[in-house]
């Protein structure tokens, strides 16, 4: 996350009665809220994009904002001020807010449930001093969650975390599933506040196919998607990180480095990509040893949503040695990140001297990357000793056994046909490959089966 997205909530715009006196051009009203929350007592907090408009009377004056049942009473949310978690029914326990001259303002606003069972919300707001406030007349609906049997969690990092903005996820049907304040929010309650975290309560098992951040006026400032990233199973906790990385500029779902006719080719993939110039292939000749440049610059696509391949071939390698090589990219500010590394055994011409043994085991990984039907794991061993190659899901479910037992040192393969060890095949999505040795090594690589 370093990423973002837009907001399905629902835009209204009426003529809105004070509790002490009438505001005719006046509006408030919730721009941007969840379809789903964690229904339990203080459960998984939520946001909620509030909005106020030509407020004229109350211009240039502090005011107390919130969203819960009914608008101005009623203790069905929770809402936190900045220090604590209080009631929303009393108004100077709500986030305290400044009005503009024009009389308008707009801000997202951190919600939980409070263990009632209606489900409404409504935005309100009242000056400080009560002389003047706003209500919506209509309620908006948020269905609750019971995390043991409907509700899971989902979270991540986002790359955009900047005091202000929010985090939206949207479903397969574009609705608005969850949303969350990722600015240095402070809350204690065992919600992380590093910067850009986030965590949401979402329908179990249900694809998110789409984050949005959005600015402190529900502006959507940037937009992720991704056919990989889903809730677990009601009550889990999945990183979508870990689906597909969701804090990256440039999201990679493949590197790779293969052995081909003059040199080794490292490829890559792209599933979307901000603001990247390009890519420069970097390599080491010895575990351990540093890196060198060794391509030009690839150009990148800029900006795009649109899933890419790339590739380089190093024509400089040598036969009976192995190599290391990174991938860096760099947006147009400078900002460089680097993926990798990927290692590959160059095998010795036909007649050649006997090749050299890997100086370390590793976990190369699988080719091709994603794949349909099968891809071919590969990886070196340094040393004669008892291995373990198997795919997992995201759960950490055991999904199929490819090799157990004591291998020789040297490169090995082993084949993946995308079925289980019960012979079905397995649904398209990410699996991961984990590499066990005796010697303590542990190595994981993600596998992307497409449909």
């Amino acid at each position: 996350m370093k990423r973002g997205i837009l907001i399905g909530g629902l835009l209204v715009a009426i003529l809105l009665a004070g509790a002490h006196a009438k505001e005719q051009a006046a509006t408030v009203a919730c721009t941007g809220y969840p379809a789903y929350a964690d229904g339990a007592a203080n459960g998984t907090p939520f946001a909620v994009h509030v909005s106020i408009s030509g407020w004229t009377a109350a211009a240039d004056s502090d005011a107390y904002v919130k969203a819960n049942r009914s608008g101005t009473t009623g203790a069905n949310y929770l809402i936190w001020n900045g220090t604590s978690w209080n009631n929303a029914a009393y108004y100077a326990n709500c986030p305290r807010v400044r009005i503009s001259t024009s009389g308008d303002w707009s801000g997202w606003i951190l919600v939980k449930a409070n263990g009632a069972s209606t489900t409404s919300l409504k935005a309100a707001a009242e000056t400080v001093g009560k002389s003047r406030s706003l209500s919506e007349d209509a309620p908006h609906s948020v269905a609750y969650l019971d995390m043991s049997t409907t509700g899971a969690w989902v979270e991540a990092t986002a790359a955009a975390s900047t005091a202000g903005l929010a985090v939206l996820a949207f479903d397969a049907s574009d609705n608005l599933i969850g949303t969350y304040a990722v600015e240095d929010n402070g809350v204690s309650e065992g919600y992380p506040s590093t910067a850009g975290y986030f965590k949401m309560a979402v329908p179990a098992n249900t694809a998110i196919r789409r984050l949005e951040v959005q600015d402190h006026e529900g502006n959507t400032i940037a937009t992720q998607t991704s056919a990989l990233w889903g809730s677990g199973v009601a009550g889990s906790l999945t990183n979508l990180d870990d689906q597909y990385d969701v804090s990256l500029p440039v999201t990679l779902t493949s590197l790779q480095a293969a052995v081909v006719e003059g040199g080794v080719k490292v490829s890559w993939t792209t599933e979307s990509e901000i603001n990247n110039r390009g890519f420069y292939v970097l390599r080491s000749d010895a575990e351990g040893a540093a890196y060198r440049t060794i391509s030009p610059l690839i150009p990148g696509a800029g900006s795009s949503v649109v899933p890419r391949a790339y590739e380089y071939v190093d024509r400089t390698v040598v036969p009976a040695q192995s190599y290391w090589y990174l991938l860096r990219q760099e947006d147009f500010g400078g900002q460089a990140e680097l993926f990798g590394p990927v290692a590959v055994y160059v095998p010795p011409a036909p007649g050649g001297q006997e090749p050299a043994l890997p100086t370390r085991s590793a976990l190369v990984g699988g080719y091709p990357n994603p794949f349909n039907p099968g891809t071919t794991v590969r990886f070196v061993l340094a040393a004669e000793q008892e291995v373990e190659v198997a795919v997992f899901d995201l759960h950490g479910r055991r999904v199929r056994t490819l090799v157990q037992g004591v291998l020789a040192p040297g490169e090995h393969s082993a084949r993946w046909d995308g079925r289980d060890g019960a012979g079905a095949d397995v649904p398209a999505g990410m699996y991961l490959c984990r590499l066990t040795c005796a010697d303590g090594l542990r190595e994981t690589a993600k596998l992307i089966k497409l449909r």
